[in-house]
Parts: C-alpha cells; structure tokens; sequence
C-alpha cells in the first residue's frame, strides 16, 4: 500500500485536479509493478485526502 502510495503521488492528476484510480494505475504498471483497482482506489482516497488538506491549508 505504501508503496503504491508513494508512487500514485508522481501520478497526473485527473479533471479539476483530483488523484485519478486510473493514471494511479498507469503509472504503477509502468514502474514494472501490479496493482488492481482495489488498491488503486484506496490509494486514491490516501492521495485525495492529502490534496485536500494542502487545498485548505493554502486558503
């Protein structure tokens, strides 16, 4: 898990600058790693969460 976290963060982001369950994935498979979309989505809302609270401390 940490790992997939540690590499969805280098991830694009998706519309209106949310983490994206799908480039997450993408970019895991191409560091040579498996991942499904459990995973995928349950480092999305780590990565999310953490997107948010840098949103809010910022304003």
């Amino acid at each position: 898990m940490e790992q997939a976290v540690e590499i969805g963060r280098t991830a694009q982001h998706g519309r209106a600058g949310n983490a994206s369950r799908r480039h997450i994935e993408d970019t895991v498979r191409d560091k040579g790693f498996t991942i499904n979309k459990d995973l995928a989505e349950k480092a999305k809302d780590i990565i999310q969460a953490e997107l948010d609270g840098h949103a809010a401390a910022v304003h």
